[in-house]
């Protein structure tokens, strides 16, 4: 059978065997509650969605393979609107480096002879940038 499950728990218990043998047994408990055994080590974190191929067996659920499902359009988007925030962010301190610049009399930020003066103005600029960070952004 093949399923898509979340990721609630993980175990591994070591045992012998009547024959001797030791063994590790690892688990993977659902969301909702299902077990899946194997003796290989399941790669896997709580938490993740996870496809799963498995088989009623005589002591329970036997996992046969498990792979991550992939993201889906809305995680991407997600990560797109986070980076497309994080380069609006870039672009407008750099607009603000320059226009300091300017106001400095300055081609370029590095040629400041009074460094002092520049410590000022970058530390305006920066105290915009921690305060601007800290408003509640919907991610």
């Amino acid at each position: 059978m093949i399923k898509t499950i979340t990721a609630q728990k993980i175990t591994s218990k070591a045992g012998t065997s009547k024959a001797g043998k030791e063994y590790t047994k690892y688990g993977l408990q659902d969301a909702t509650g299902s077990w899946y055994n194997s003796f290989n080590p399941i790669p896997a974190k709580e938490g993740g969605e996870y496809k799963i191929e498995f088989e009623e067996g005589q002591y329970g659920n036997d996992l046969k393979s498990i792979e991550p499902v992939s993201e889906t359009e809305n995680q991407v988007a997600n990560k797109n609107r986070n980076t497309s925030i994080v380069r609006q962010h870039s672009q407008e301190m750099a607009i603000r480096m320059a226009n300091l610049a300017m106001i400095l009399g300055l081609k370029e930020i590095t040629d400041v002879k009074d460094t002092k003066e520049l410590m000022v103005r970058i530390s305006e600029m920066t105290d915009w940038f921690v305060e601007d960070a800290d408003t509640e952004l919907p991610f």
